[in-house]
């Protein structure tokens, strides 16, 4: 079974994108993001946006999915969690087809603009705290696909646990699971595709 999804964002998305210069910082024992990186506020959050070589923005399915995931801890199959702290049943039976979804505006058009957030953070090896530079979206959705095995995963299920994860868990940076409010959604779009490619149910 196929579930076409789409999500509109309830509170502005917050990128971090983790890039190569991030990567060789951590495999040198370094931490560019804490030291102070130079440039304009602007300059420091473009390389932590997700955008395609045209300038689109998007969030990767993986994260998307990494979401789902972790709101299966507030729902159960028979007495156990769908997700605890080491293990998660949702991989088995729930995955994300796409690997990039694209951003759009509520009309649907891609996105392409973003605002800079400047916020303090803080330092967790010293407690201490510095301004970083991140990209913001503030009005934001996205369309994505879910392959479900019916055998496991009723469609009612699946639909509470996506509605958790966007009110309960989020996406990108400072979002609820991290204690922050950003990248919350809702489902503005619900269709349930038939096997052989039929609309069965839309919402």
């Amino acid at each position: 079974m196929k579930i076409q999804v789409t999500i509109q964002g309830i509170t502005p998305l917050l990128m971090n994108r983790f890039t190569e210069h991030n990567e060789v910082a951590v495999s040198s024992g370094t931490s560019v993001n804490f030291k102070g990186d130079r440039g304009t506020p602007r300059q420091q959050a473009e390389p932590k946006r997700y955008a395609d070589g045209d300038g689109k923005l998007y969030i990767p399915g993986p994260n998307i999915f990494a979401c789902i995931i972790a709101a299966g801890t507030f729902h159960k199959a028979g007495k156990s969690k769908l997700t605890t702290l080491r293990t998660s049943l949702i991989p088995a039976g729930i995955m994300v087809d796409d690997l990039v979804c694209n951003l759009t505006d509520l009309d649907g058009d891609p996105l392409t603009e973003w605002e800079v957030d400047s916020r303090s953070v803080v330092i967790p090896s010293t407690g201490g705290r510095i301004m970083c530079h991140r990209p913001r979206v503030d009005v934001w959705a996205a369309k994505f696909t879910l392959d479900v095995d019916e055998t496991m995963f009723s469609p009612s299920l699946v639909r509470a646990v996506v509605d958790d994860a966007g009110k309960k868990i989020g996406l990108g940076d400072f979002r609820p699971a991290r204690k922050g409010p950003f990248g919350r959604f809702v489902v503005s779009r619900w269709e349930i595709v038939k096997d052989g490619g039929g609309l069965l149910q839309a919402a």
